[in-house]
């Protein structure tokens, strides 16, 4: 709608220029597109700052996704960071139990 508006303006002020090469300031026709153009600005105003609000609400609430996300990554990266520096324990742990299995095998074996 506020391209078909601000077309309309541009469109009343091509008329404006025009009549008023031909016309005086007095002229009806001149005054009617004029009144016609003064009555298009404040509603493309109007519709103006309807689009800016909301292009801006929009603008919030993909931010505030994006604020989300983000927070969400921040655990998941904490999360797998305590993990990572729980990995050389687990290793550890496993190659003890892998020591003491060979040792239980070989005593199995030694016992059959």
């Amino acid at each position: 709608m506020l391209n078909t508006l601000n077309e309309e303006l541009r469109q009343l002020d091509i008329q404006i220029a025009t009549q008023s090469a031909v016309f005086q300031d007095g002229n009806p026709a001149l005054i009617t597109l004029k009144e016609k153009q003064n009555n298009l600005r404040p509603l493309i105003e109007q519709e103006s700052e309807l689009y800016i609000q909301t292009r801006r609400s929009e603008a919030y609430k993909l931010l505030r996704s994006l604020e989300l996300n983000q927070q969400q990554l921040e655990n998941s990266r904490r999360i797998l960071e305590r993990q990572r520096q729980q990995l050389p324990i687990l290793i550890r742990e496993y190659t003890e139990i892998q020591r003491r299995l060979g040792i239980a095998n070989e005593s199995l074996n030694r016992f059959l």
